[in-house]
């Protein structure tokens, strides 16, 4: 075409470039279009706009000089492809959606707009390809975004098993990269022990259309994972979340929670009985095979030196092996083990691994030696027995069969359960004194042995309640200046200290009132009288008083009650009566008048005083009264006085299976035949 024909636009124009059309167009890659690609005749890549590599992931670099068809960001549909293909030579636009292959292996839907440009000789010299992502690929492509940047790992599967789409999490769990996964059926490329765990979830999902949750040990990484499994038309999607922190603490929950539970129920055992020995052969046998294999309980005994008290363990055998060695040896400042080392520092130890170089320290001979690997102890732990600052033994927990291995944790728990056991020694401990004082005190207070009365037998009986503390009842038997004898019961209100000084108070001003008062109102007045002036004002107590005058032929007795039960007269031929008359409590009124009552006691009759804690002994509702001793009594005519005291006392033990919270006194007085 000659000049003059450019000019006034006639003749056939040449073959238009196709970076002059792109410039003719107005199109850049300023952003005009939402991505461009121009290809040439022969569907090589001579335009790649900077849209389509954010869109797609592929350079314009690796993109141009590239036949279109044979990079890896091609048309997924082979048939669509010819169609392009053909309708371009064709010169025929096309518009559509199409899938493509993205840089990652994803697969992204976009909209296309072909549009081929011929030359003068109507031949197809380049198209244009304008492409936007759809609205389902926008709105996938932010999905896949949001699914990029959350912690849980995530992936599709279509209806054939086939991997659609993985995020970076996902890659991580799976241990494959996503490109080497889309596409790719899961069960040819997830490791065998996860595709046999999730297989069965995967499919009862999609058998079931319902969403399947479940947790399963990764066989690899070592963590456990919170599996979700959400069914669809199309295929299913999973998530999984690293739960391994979750599981660890509500595990240590579940173990402290646990290890709560057993020390309550050891403290509930140790607190059940003063037997101490009794309670730590039970909290041996509560450790195995809780806490390990078996367990050993050493005592320190001042006498003995460290004792053995307690051999356990889950295999009868290994019983039978360590009682041998509790029976043949014992331990040695030369050869000392873990419980004697734990003892004499009050420092627990940990055995992580016990192997045979801690049984040659230990052993003191050959023999010892081979019952110690009898045994077969491979980890171990000692704690102390300790309470208020003194250790009184070693409690020690080893693994056999298990193959448990302990840490810092079980000696922590062994510690503090040797803190109990120790407490429940040191308290059972502080209870034998405390009883030894009280018992000793209680026989301060009342008459070693019952002197001798001419023509007349004694006998008594004191029963103390379970509460190891000294009572308020009370009796005693001596004779006055004037040759008469006095015999008296009393009860004073309360227990402890207080009721054992008041009780000594009344004892001692009896003795000594009676010396120079022979009528018994008189001298319950003047016990009165010295209660009331006593630091013990606001205590009371009960009595009965017995001035006695022995004849050839019985008793004649003269009695005042102050706010006491009446005595029982058993005669010989077994009736029984009840004689006095009721006064008021001593130390409540500034004065008190008690009424006197006279009696007489024949050959073989008996005069029985007691506390009320005969007469309020309980069973249930049940009580054993007056009526109920006076019955009994009546059995007992002409019976011997320790025989009928026994009598007293058995009904009173065995009125109930508990032990009496209230103590007893009796006091009987037979003239003989």
């Amino acid at each position: 075409m000659t000049d003059e024909e450019r000019e006034t636009g006639t003749g056939h124009p040449e073959p238009l470039r196709a970076t002059e059309l792109v410039t003719s167009q107005a199109i850049s890659d300023t952003g005009a279009l939402p991505g461009l690609v121009v290809l040439d005749a022969d569907n090589v890549v001579l335009h790649w706009s900077r849209q389509v590599e954010e869109l797609y992931g592929w350079t314009a670099e690796q993109a141009v000089g590239c036949s279109i068809f044979d990079l890896p960001l091609r048309i997924t549909d082979r048939e669509l492809a010819a169609t392009l293909k053909a309708r371009s030579a064709a010169l025929q636009e096309w518009e559509g959606a199409i899938t493509v292959r993205r840089s990652d292996g994803t697969s992204l839907e976009v909209w296309a707009r072909i549009i081929p440009i011929a030359d003068g000789d109507g031949k197809a010299v380049v198209s244009i390809s304008q492409l936007a992502p759809t609205l389902e690929s926008r709105r996938a492509k932010r999905i896949g975004g949001i699914l990029e940047s959350v912690s849980d790992a995530f992936f599709a599967l279509d209806a054939q098993w086939r991997f659609i789409y993985v995020n970076r999490e996902a890659e991580r769990i799976i241990g494959r990269n996503r490109r080497e996964l889309i596409g790719r059926s899961i069960w040819d490329e997830v490791p065998e022990p996860v595709g046999l765990l999730v297989r069965g979830q995967l499919e009862r999902a999609t058998d079931t259309d319902t969403a399947v949750e479940f947790e399963a040990l990764h066989p690899t990484l070592g963590i456990w994972l919170e599996i979700r499994v959400y069914p669809s038309a199309d295929g299913v999607a999973v998530s999984l979340r690293d739960v391994s922190l979750r599981r660890a603490a509500q595990s240590a929950a579940n173990s402290a929670q646990t290890r709560l539970a057993f020390l309550a129920r050891v403290t509930s055992v140790l607190d059940a009985s003063l037997d101490y020995e009794r309670a730590i052969r039970q909290l041996a046998e509560l450790c195995v095979p809780y806490l390990g294999d078996n367990c050993l309980v050493d005592i320190v005994d001042t006498a003995l030196g460290i004792r053995q008290v307690a051999v356990t363990a889950t295999n009868p055998d290994t019983v039978a092996v360590m009682e041998e060695l509790r029976q043949r040896y014992t331990a040695t400042n030369e050869r000392p083990n873990p419980a004697q080392r734990v003892i004499n520092s009050g420092r627990g130890e940990l055995f992580v691994h016990m192997g045979d170089s801690i049984w040659q320290a230990i052993a003191q001979d050959a023999e010892h030696l081979r019952l110690l690997r009898a045994v077969g102890v491979t980890s171990g732990v000692t704690a102390p027995l300790s309470a208020r600052g003194r250790v009184y033994g070693a409690i020690s927990v080893g693994s056999i069969e298990s193959g448990r291995v302990f840490g810092p944790t079980d000696l922590a728990f062994l510690e503090e359960l040797g803190r109990r056991a120790g407490l429940a020694i040191d308290n059972a401990r502080l209870y034998s004194q405390l009883a030894s004082t009280n018992r000793k005190l209680q026989e301060l207070l009342l008459p070693p042995d019952l002197p001798p009365i001419e023509g007349v037998t004694t006998a008594a009986r004191y029963l103390a309640a379970g509460d190891n503390e000294v009572g308020g009842d009370f009796y005693d038997l001596f004779v006055a200046i004037d040759g008469t004898w006095v015999a008296l019961v009393g009860d004073v209100q309360g227990k402890g200290a207080t009721a054992a000084g008041m009780t000594g108070l009344a004892r001692h001003t009896l003795r000594a009132v009676a010396l120079h008062e022979r009528a018994p109102a008189a001298v319950l007045s003047d016990l009165n009288r010295a209660l009331m002036a006593s630091d013990h004002a606001d205590s009371f107590l009960t009595l009965a008083y017995l001035r006695l005058q022995p004849s050839g032929h019985g008793i004649a007795t003269r009695m005042a009650l102050g706010g006491h039960p009446p005595p029982f007269i058993v005669r010989a031929n077994g009736s029984v009566e009840q004689v006095g008359r009721p006064g008021p409590l001593l130390g409540v009124f500034d004065e008190v008048a008690c009424p006197e009552v006279m009696c007489h006691l024949g050959p073989a009759d008996a005069i029985v005083l007691y506390t009320d804690g005969v007469t309020e002994r309980r069973s249930g509702h049940q009580f054993l009264g007056e009526d109920g001793l006076a019955t009994l009594l009546a059995g007992y005519g002409a019976a011997p006085a320790d025989e009928i005291a026994e009598a007293v006392r058995e009904a009173v033990e065995n009125f109930d299976s508990t032990p009496p919270r209230d103590d007893m006194a009796v006091l009987v007085l037979r003239v003989d035949d």
